[in-house]
C-alpha cells in the first residue's frame, strides 16, 4: 500500500486529489494539509511513503524548501 500525504492550499483541489487517490486499490491518503510547514511532521507521524506537495501553500510555506532544523 502506498501511503500519501497531500499538501495543497486550495481546498477543492486537495479534496479532489484525495478522492482520486483513495479510489485506487493500492493507494491511501494518510494526511491532507493546507500548509507545507507541517508536511514533514505528518510524513513522520503517518509513515507515508510519498508526499504530493504544492510549491506555494498557506502562510508562505513552500513544498520545495527544506524545514529549518
Amino acid at each position: 500500500m502506498i501511503k500519501i500525504v497531500i499538501v495543497e492550499d486550495q481546498t477543492m483541489l486537495r479534496d479532489s486529489l484525495a478522492q482520486t487517490i483513495d479510489a485506487q486499490p493500492d493507494m491511501e491518503v494518510v494526511a491532507s494539509l493546507a500548509d507545507a510547514a507541517f508536511a514533514l511532521d505528518e510524513v513522520e507521524k503517518t509513515g507515508a511513503t510519498c508526499a504530493l506537495l504544492d510549491v506555494c501553500t498557506e502562510n508562505d510555506s513552500s513544498g520545495t524548501s527544506p524545514r529549518a532544523a
